[in-house]
């Protein structure tokens, strides 16, 4: 068994590195260029159908968000979002928050359809991402369900899902959103 097959305390089959779906487009931010990919799920999980977007900044991920498909079959549901420290944004920079980079990104993501919903069991930092970036907002979960997120839980598995899409070839991808069929 190997550290990445062990996640939260629980089992997993060995973790992989991501493949690149699309390259969905080329953005320009005051952070600089940003390159827009889908890849799979980089969580190591066996049961789920989720993907990822992933934002690159000077060619390396910056952000991610796994999603996927709602019950409906036609809406898309976010499940994590995470960002590199250096690109979340400082509090005296922006104290509403909502000029920092994962917003931008996120906001970009609902606006052009590949985001609709948010989950409900986000954590409270996802809670404020949410209002922030827009889209369907169902009620997060009471503080005591023990399905809702909470950061401990969160953070080390998204670096560890980090690391792996920092292993990927970002310059194979297909291009353009027509390569993805969503």
């Amino acid at each position: 068994m190997t550290d990445e097959s062990m996640w939260g305390g629980m089992i997993y089959r060995p973790a992989e590195v991501p493949t690149v779906m699309a390259h969905l487009a080329s953005l320009s931010t005051t952070r600089g260029d940003v390159e827009v990919f889908q890849t799979t799920d980089p969580f190591p999980q066996p049961y789920t159908f989720r993907q990822a977007y992933v934002a690159l900044v000077d060619g390396h991920p910056a952000m991610f968000v796994t999603f996927m498909r709602g019950e409906d079959g036609s809406s898309w549901h976010v499940h994590t979002v995470w960002a590199r420290p250096d690109v979340r944004g400082r509090q005296s920079d922006d104290p509403e928050g909502g000029n920092t980079f994962p917003v931008r990104i996120g906001r970009w993501l609902f606006d052009n359809g590949y985001l609709t919903h948010h989950s409900e069991d986000r954590t409270p930092a996802g809670d404020a991402w949410a209002g922030l970036v827009g889209g369907e907002i169902p009620p997060i979960l009471a503080e005591d369900d023990p399905k809702r997120g909470n950061p401990e839980d969160t953070e080390e598995p998204s670096q560890r899902a980090y690391r792996l899409l920092c292993q990927v070839e970002w310059g194979a991808a297909p291009l353009g959103p027509e390569a993805v069929a969503q």
